[in-house]
């Protein structure tokens, strides 16, 4: 049985055998390095909230690396049944500890879900996986004439599921708008495994928009696997002019 937290008792060598056999034994790890990896932020290392004695950093029972949403569904389902914690995983860049596996379970990294659906240029929306790093699919807009223009200061690291569960903002949003401006729709595995998707249209006023009760959650709600975002024509050349005027004879 699993010790990590007396609240969540499972049995870990059945739950590790239901999540290979979902994924396949090279998708999931008990590994101490890989469970290392995951105990900390990426920014700010693990430090003790205790003020004397040792504090080892929260440690995951599983960590598993999916490749599809029905991948995601199926994890969350073993997860669901044997009441297992679960911590959703992007790109890691976070430093606040909203990723951390505080009560152990099982960590799902979401990087293998780092594909481009599609580039819809007579929409101007690009549908993506949330593992994908920013950087990488800005570079892969730029090269069709298109871009997101949501450039935050960890785009180089961040993956795009990072940027929603965290309702992300750039350093042109005043202009642009934020991540949650940017999505028309979603697709996201919820807690008992069901897959729920979003229109993928511009905001509405015919109903609520459920778009917004994920973006934010930072994983808690569902796990994101999908996402539809506005994309502007990029223009490839700016120019910058300065005009000087002669000085006042009244100053």
């Amino acid at each position: 049985m699993s010790q990590t937290n007396s609240k969540y008792q499972f049995h870990k060598a059945v739950v590790e055998n239901e999540l290979i056999e979902a994924l396949g034994p090279e998708k999931v790890s008990t590994s101490f390095i890989d469970k290392e990896v995951y105990s900390r932020d990426i920014i700010v290392p693990w430090t003790c909230p205790l003020p004397e004695g040792d504090c080892k950093p929260p440690e995951a029972d599983f960590v598993v690396w999916p490749e599809t949403t029905e991948e995601v569904s199926e994890v969350i389902k073993i997860a669901n049944t044997r009441k297992v914690p679960v911590i959703p995983e992007c790109g890691g860049a976070q430093g606040g500890g909203s990723t951390l596996p505080i009560f152990g379970g099982v960590v799902i990294d979401v990087k293998a879900l780092n594909k481009i659906i599609n580039i819809d240029t007579d929409n101007h929306t690009v549908t993506t996986q949330p593992g994908l790093i920013c950087d990488e699919l800005e570079s892969t807009l730029n090269n069709v004439g298109y871009t997101m223009n949501h450039l935050p200061q960890s785009q180089h690291v961040s993956g795009i599921g990072g940027f929603l569960s965290a309702r992300s903002a750039g350093v042109i949003s005043t202009k642009y708008g934020k991540i949650t401006e940017m999505v028309q729709g979603m697709e996201v595995v919820l807690p008992n495994g069901e897959v729920m998707r979003t229109k993928a249209v511009p905001n509405s006023v015919a109903g609520p928009n459920f778009n917004y009760l994920f973006m934010g959650a930072e994983g808690t709600l569902g796990v994101i696997t999908e996402a539809t975002l506005r994309i502007r024509p990029f223009r490839r050349r700016e120019s910058f002019y300065l005009f000087c005027f002669p000085t006042s004879p009244l100053l």
